[in-house]
Formats: structure tokens, sequence, C-alpha cells
């Protein structure tokens, strides 16, 4: 991921293995016995708003530094003459060879084309000595290096003014919450209509028409539970109610496998009462 900007064949590297990975991730869940977590879109989200912002920001960093530092032999042409001691022919014997070394010919140097461990950024060449680079390699280097600023700042101001995580962390300074609605005087036990949902526990199952309701609903007006099954002659949601999957012992007592949810109207409110609520 690194090299890709001086190996381009990387980047069909990295594509053959993030195919076969998703295929292979793709085969397992749809042979996962236990049922998926319900998770939503929350990793797309993730992706989306923080790794891939990351990746790219990583990707144009690291291209700068990594054309800074080729050919990567740390050895640079000094400005000095060879000295007398090498003047002449010169066998390598591990090469089985000899040179010949004259006065005028260009002395070379250690020197040290890393960048990125120098802690250099941008990486510009006109920041430290960079006597091994060719023109074309500096005007690219710095190419880079301006790149990799300008998608930096972008992604600082996407992170902090556009994506969720500028929510996230706006919530430990300013209250984020905003009501919606309006107050009109209506009691919640006056709210007409023949359905009026409430908060009451219930179950999406797949393989069933309706939710599955899990609490005693005895004492709670049925138009609380927000749907009615046409099918249900007595309206009484035995049918969809978990409680009767259990034995009667784990329906009441102290030992209950499910709570109560019940409902206290209240008292009729006189004509004065109303007249005020009116005004």
């Amino acid at each position: 991921y690194f090299k890709c900007s001086i190996c381009f064949s990387t980047f069909s590297h990295f594509q053959l293995l993030t195919s076969f990975s998703s295929w292979v991730w793709r085969a397992k869940s749809q042979r996962v016995w236990a049922p998926l977590p319900m998770i939503g879109s929350h990793v797309a989200e993730f992706n989306r708003t923080t790794v891939i912002p990351f990746l790219l920001v990583v990707l144009a960093v690291m291209n700068a530094y990594t054309w800074s530092g080729f050919p990567y032999d740390n050895i640079c042409e000094g400005s000095g003459n060879v000295p007398d001691e090498y003047i002449g022919n010169v066998d390598l014997e591990a090469l089985n060879t000899s040179v010949s070394v004259a006065q005028d010919d260009a002395a070379y140097e250690p020197c040290n084309q890393d960048f990125l461990g120098r802690y250099i950024f941008p990486a510009l060449p006109q920041f430290e000595n960079d006597s091994w680079m060719l023109q074309g390699q500096k005007d690219i280097v710095s190419l880079h290096a301006w790149t990799s600023v300008v998608v930096i700042g972008i992604t600082l101001l996407y992170t902090f003014f556009k994506s969720e995580v500028s929510t996230y962390i706006a919530s430990y300074f300013v209250p984020t919450y905003e009501p919606s609605g309006e107050i009109y005087g209506t009691d919640f036990s006056d709210v007409p209509g023949d359905i009026f949902p409430a908060y009451v526990p219930q179950v999406e199952a797949k393989r069933f028409a309706h939710p599955l309701v899990a609490c005693d609903v005895h004492d709670l007006p049925k138009r609380f539970i927000g749907w009615r099954d046409p099918r249900d002659d007595d309206a009484d949601y035995a049918e969809h109610n978990l409680i009767f999957e259990v034995p009667e012992k784990a329906r009441n007592g102290e030992n209950m496998a499910f709570s109560v949810i019940k409902h206290w109207p209240p008292p009729p409110q006189s004509e004065e009462e109303q007249e005020k609520v009116v005004v």
C-alpha cells in the first residue's frame, strides 16, 4: 500500500486480496447458524466517515515520502574531490573485476534519504539536503507533498464539520437534543383515535405478520399496543403474546418471566378545568 506510488502493480495485488477477502466473508456469513447482530448500517457509516478518509490521508502522505527516498541507497554525490588513496586501478575481489578511478571523477558520500525517519513534514525537497534528487524527482515530490497538505486539510474540515464525528465531539460540550412537536394541552389518555402506540415491549419476528408482545397487557387499553389483528375477534392479543409460551407459574407471583404494563386513566376533568386547558 505504501509502495504503490513506485510499484503500480500493488494496486492490482490489493484489489485481488480485497476481492478474495470479501468473497470469503460473504460465504461465511451465509453459513452462520446463529442470527447475525442487528448492527444496521453502522459499519458502512463508520467506514465512510472514518476509515476511508484516514486511508486517503495515509496514501497521500506516504506517496510524498516514498518518492523522496528514491533510489534508497543513502549515497549522495559530494562536493569534494576523490581522495588520493582511491585514485588508480582498484581490484574488486568480490566481483572479480577492477575499476579505474581518476582524480576528476565524482566523489560520493553517505547521506540520509529518509524524510519520514527525520520527521520532516511536508516532505518538500528544499527543507533538507536533496542532492540525490533530479529535477523531475523534485517536482513530483513537491507535488505529492503539497497534495498531502491539501488532503489533510480537507479531511480535517470534513471530519470536524460534516461527519458524525463532529456531532459526537460536540455532544460533550453543547446539548445536541432538539425536542420535536408542540404541547396542545391534551393529556396522554385523552388523545383521540382507535390506535395510539405507547411504549409497549414488542419483538419483531420475520416469520410473523405482527410483532410479538413481550409483557402482560391485561390492564392496558388495547389501542396503546399500536396495531390490531383483524383475525383476533376477542382483541385480547393472546395469539401474539409471549407470556402464554411459559408455564402459568412464571406469569404470576414473585418470579414472573415478563413484566406487567398497566394504565391508570385520570379522573374526568370538571368544566372549569376543561375551560382552562382550552384557554
